[in-house]
């Protein structure tokens, strides 16, 4: 009784507005002491609940709610107060809040939250390192909307914070060779190789300069940097690719083929690459191997062929939302099943090797991290002390809904581009592939025009031989020492042994 009066006698010199700031200020000291568990329900109160308070103090409290909420692990859920912090005050609280949701946005990879926040936030309000975030993901939303000069200005401000900015200097080396600039590029590659503190950006900075390098036509160098991708990487793939054109365009047929076996192993065969069928197709209408050209074609008119008449009938079908979001959680478990060498269980009428490479796309891929990342900070909620808090539960379901329901969104939309762009790529590939295919059955008609007046000596010459080759694959012209199962360590080890046919060589 004694507390209630003293409450009472204190309440009657003291505003509402008053009592507020005492109370939030005995909250921050809980946030200052880390103690967020026990700040968050108080946070959401005074934000959400409270009534007769200003709108500072509302907007106040809806930022350090964020604040917790994301140093506590759930940055999704921190977004909603965050952004309504930053519509409901002008000032420094509101450009705190809107700091905050880009950092979120370069930890979550949300494109959304970075297209809200870049537009409303004042530079001079944060600090150095605020800024070089600031300038990154600014001109990392200019790039997604292909204003690269604007892009390269913020890009050279971040490096006026911190030179060594790796991501800042991988952008303008981007820049440079889309503008066919190798030399340019070439400085920002060596400023990240020079840098790298870690393994993922020494390969980004590794097969930067390869790149560069193939772009500047140097081809033997840009193989070189090719091979010091760790086959562990998920670039390894595309190094191959890569490493194949620099030697098929340095005239190093033999060691491009080489390259190529390696992407048409079994370890390979659900990923989605008819260009590389395409190269060694090429390559082996230049080293003039009939019987290679026919089973290469044929693989090509079995896997590739198909492709333009599924997708277009897709598109024809105009899929529902629904339809895509099954399509693509379908996808998605069974490359689980896949890399876990379990049986597949997928049944669409969309080949997995398709939806592999969807999943994988710029159109899918950060959206489905996202979406990911929302379902586990919404499971992880459930199972605190803060869902037992009724309101407050209600009100991180509502959230939660509405951000699942955004990405999901965005993944549909983003499946049906990516449908749309293949469908356009395998257009482009079946006419290559019409030509190639007419210049083969030329090679094929004048290999055996060669071979009818040929002695069997002679015959014998254009046959590949090789010492030391203990182990063969049916076609004769594959080495491989290990007879077992695919595994990553021995992926790159393939050799093309055979030797040029054509009738003047």
């Amino acid at each position: 009784m004694k507390k209630i009066i003293v409450l009472l006698f204190l309440s009657i010199g003291f505003s509402s507005h008053q009592l507020f700031a005492q109370n939030l200020t005995a909250v921050k000291k809980l946030i200052e002491a880390k103690q967020y568990g026990a700040a968050i329900p108080q946070l959401f109160a005074f934000g959400y609940q409270k009534k007769n308070i200003k709108i500072e103090q509302i907007a106040l409290a809806r930022y350090w709610l964020g604040l917790s909420l994301y140093n506590t692990g759930y940055s999704q859920l921190a977004t909603y107060p965050l952004v309504s912090a930053s519509q409901l005050n002008k000032g420094s609280i509101s450009q705190k809040a809107l700091a905050l949701l880009v950092r979120i946005s370069d930890k979550d990879k949300d494109s959304t939250i970075l297209d809200y926040a870049i537009k409303k936030i004042e530079i001079n309000q944060i600090n150095n390192l605020g800024k070089e975030l600031f300038y990154t993901k600014l001109a990392e939303n200019h790039i997604n909307n292909q204003d690269d000069k604007s892009a390269e200005q913020e890009l050279n401000n971040a490096l006026t914070v911190n030179p060594k900015n790796f991501y800042a200097n991988y952008n303008l080396g981007l820049i440079y060779l889309k503008r066919n600039e190798p030399r340019k590029a070439y400085k920002y590659f060596e400023k990240n190789f020079q840098n790298a503190n870690n393994t993922e950006k020494k390969v980004l900075a590794n097969i930067s300069i390869a790149r560069t390098l193939y772009q500047a036509k140097m081809w033997p160098e840009a193989v070189d940097f090719y091979k010091d991708i760790p086959k562990n990487h998920e670039l390894f793939k595309n190094a191959l690719f890569e490493q194949a054109w620099a030697q098929f365009r340095d005239l190093r047929f033999r060691a491009a083929l080489s390259t190529i076996e390696n992407l048409q192993t079994p370890f390979y065969d659900t990923y989605f690459d008819p260009e590389s069928l395409l190269l060694r197709i090429t390559i082996l209408l230049y080293v003039c191997h009939v019987d290679d050209l026919e089973s290469s074609v044929a693989a090509y008119e079995k896997n590739f062929r198909p492709i333009s008449k599924l997708l277009a009938d897709w598109e024809t079908d105009k899929k529902t939302q629904a339809a895509n979001l099954k399509l693509i959680s379908e996808a998605d478990t069974n490359l689980k099943y896949t890399q876990a060498g379990l049986q597949r269980k997928y049944e669409s009428k969309i080949p997995f090797f398709i939806m592999r490479t969807a999943l994988a796309s710029s159109h899918l891929k950060t959206h489905l991290q996202n979406f990911k990342t929302i379902q586990t900070e919404k499971n992880k909620f459930k199972k605190t002390m803060l869902a037992k808090n009724k309101s407050f539960s209600k009100f991180a379901d509502r959230v939660f809904s509405n951000r699942i329901k955004t990405v999901q969104k965005k993944m549909s939309e983003g499946f049906a581009k990516y449908i749309e762009q293949t469908k356009r790529q395998m257009d482009d590939y079946n006419q290559q592939f019409d030509l190639v295919k007419y210049e083969a059955l030329n090679v094929r008609k004048n290999y055996f025009k060669l071979t009818a007046s040929m002695t069997e000596e002679q015959k014998a010459k254009l046959v590949s031989v090789a010492d030391k080759r203990d182990f063969y694959t049916e076609n004769g012209y594959r080495y491989w020492p290990f007879e077992g199962e695919y595994w990553v360590d021995e992926i790159g080890n393939y050799q093309f042994i055979g030797q040029n046919r054509c009738s003047n060589e």
